[in-house]
């Protein structure tokens, strides 16, 4: 973690911008994050969908269908694809929806991944 503190630390306080030798940091900063990230539980069990008595395998796919249509219309970042499947199935690895109910919590969450 040094870099990560390296970077921050490089800071000015002044104007609160980052120095130009705190940005040439940014490589070396990118493996301590990635190595965080994954030690950070974000994956689902694989078998979540057990869980689910109104929905299925298959309705999930037709909606992440629809998330890869909406973002290659609007030209998105695939990372925000990414993140946005990522939420769905945490989500619904820890709620029951409803079939009814599966679309409209699919755009609430990619709406969410769009602002972050």
């Amino acid at each position: 973690m040094d870099a990560l503190s390296s970077f921050f630390g490089s800071q000015s306080s002044s104007r609160n911008r980052w120095s130009y030798d705190s940005l040439k940091n940014l490589g070396q900063i990118s493996p301590a994050v990635q190595t965080h990230l994954k030690q950070k539980s974000s994956r689902v069990s694989s078998n979540y969908m057990a869980l689910q008595f109104d929905i299925n395998e298959k309705m999930r796919a037709i909606l992440i269908d629809w998330f890869i249509e909406v973002h290659y219309k609007f030209q998105l970042m695939e990372e925000t694809l990414f993140l946005t499947v990522n939420l769905v199935d945490r989500f619904l690895e820890r709620q029951t929806v409803p079939r009814k109910k599966l679309q409209l919590v699919g755009g609430d969450i990619h709406a969410f991944g769009l602002q972050v």
